[in-house]
């Protein structure tokens, strides 16, 4: 007699292997998915300090003083218009005066006009 396909009793085993296997990868997934958030800020974060320093480099060009810019935000525009050509328009930050807000994160930047810098809070 010729066999096709499993018993009952090999689909039963097959499925409580892969539960247990779901069962400790599991975990893993979800801690990827906090680290991917956090890369994501960071990255844009990187992106606003780069900018401020293109934004330097163009006024010095352009024969001023190479002075920061006094504000991140083009007119109407949140997030970092003034210093990213493609500025952040998902909502993913908030902007409070000179405090930047990732919502994601919760992480908090403070930008410093004077210096040019874009810190994270502590």
């Amino acid at each position: 007699m010729n066999r096709h396909g499993f018993t009952l009793i090999e689909l039963t085993l097959l499925i409580a292997i892969v539960g247990i296997i779901a069962v400790y990868a599991l975990p893993g997934f979800i801690a990827l998915s906090g680290d991917s958030r956090e890369a994501i800020r960071e990255a844009e974060a990187q992106a606003v300090r780069a900018g401020i320093s293109l934004a330097r480099a163009r006024d010095l060009m352009s024969g001023g003083s190479g002075e920061p810019p006094s504000s991140l935000d083009a007119a109407g525009s949140c997030c970092f218009g003034n210093v990213l050509d493609a500025p952040v328009s998902d909502g993913s930050w908030t902007a409070e005066g000179d405090t930047y807000t990732h919502r994601q994160t919760g992480k908090s930047y403070r930008y410093d006009s004077r210096t040019g810098e874009f810190i994270k809070d502590r």
